[in-house]
């Protein structure tokens, strides 16, 4: 490196930490800024040399996309389940 100094870039960090809470407990809310953080820390990592990360970056990147994906499948599983529901309640009741 030459001496010179670097750091890890923040963004990058962020976006792991906010991927793994998309995978956790957060889905939407915590992916879409992984998702976010994870490019905006690839993108200054490209610009300036002196920052690294880009394996965090990536990662943040992959456990963003998954965590909104894990939520769509879930929504979409309840969506379903509702709308099955919603048709047996009345078989339900002519029942008894």
């Amino acid at each position: 490196m030459n001496g010179e100094a670097t750091k890890t870039s923040a963004s990058a960090v962020a976006s792991l930490v906010l991927g793994i809470m998309s995978l956790l407990f957060f889905g939407f809310v915590a992916g879409i800024p992984a998702v976010i953080c994870g490019h905006i820390g690839l993108g200054k990592m490209k610009r300036d040399p002196h920052l690294t990360g880009r394996g965090i970056a990536v990662a943040g990147l992959v456990t963003g996309y998954l965590g909104i994906a894990w939520s769509v499948v879930v929504v979409v599983a309840l969506i379903l389940l509702l709308v099955a529901g919603s048709g047996a309640l009345p078989f339900i009741y002519t029942i008894f």
